[in-house]
Order: C-alpha cells, then sequence, then structure tokens
C-alpha cells in the first residue's frame, strides 16, 4: 500500500462469467474503487478514483495453479484482493499542479 492513504467506500465489481462442462467459471470484468489520503509529493489531501481489471479461472477442486471453489459456491475474495493489489497506483497525487516539497541536501 501508499502510506496515509484509505479506501473512501467500497471496492465495487462487475464480472461476467461462464461455466464449463468440467464446472470449471471463467471470470472478467472490472473492479472501481476511491482512495483518499495524502499526497505522496505534498502531503495535501488528495483522492483519485481507480478502475482495474478481474480475470479469473475457478476450478472446482484444489491444489491446482488457478481459484478454487467447492460447494457450488465460488468467493471472489482472494481474486478481488489481487486485482486490486494489480491496479493499485504506486503513488497518490493531488493532481498535475502539484508542488512538491522541496528537499535539502544539507548545505
Amino acid at each position: 500500500g501508499i502510506p496515509f492513504v484509505k479506501f473512501a467506500e467500497p471496492v465495487k465489481v462487475e464480472v461476467e462469467y461462464e461455466i464449463y462442462e468440467d464446472d470449471s467459471v471463467d471470470l472478467k470484468g472490472k473492479i472501481f474503487y476511491r482512495l483518499v489520503g495524502q499526497c505522496s509529493r505534498c502531503l495535501k489531501d488528495a483522492e483519485t478514483a481507480v478502475e482495474g481489471d478481474l480475470e479469473a479461472y475457478f476450478q472446482p477442486f484444489t491444489g491446482g495453479e488457478d481459484y478454487a471453489y467447492s460447494g457450488g459456491k465460488i468467493c471472489l475474495n482472494e481474486a478481488v484482493e489481487d486485482a486490486i493489489m494489480a491496479s493499485m497506483p504506486f503513488s497518490l497525487s493531488c493532481g498535475e499542479n502539484c508542488e512538491a516539497i522541496p528537499f535539502s541536501n544539507g548545505n
């Protein structure tokens, strides 16, 4: 994560899915969330909207490289967390006109 940043609201998820003959499920969609906190350059209040891709393949057994599910229910938590981590910006900025805090070299 980015220091001094938090989610402004719950993450929204929009997905479409396809179920295959072997009961595997392919999900494709988007995640949307807003971050609020301090600008990484000047420490002023900042906010940004983020949109990321969500792609997950679920199989009805464990031990594979893909996500697993059981009992006919799919839990999206891990897939959504992975999508958030992949879409998270490296820093939060207050905007293009940010006046970063000047750094002194000690002289």
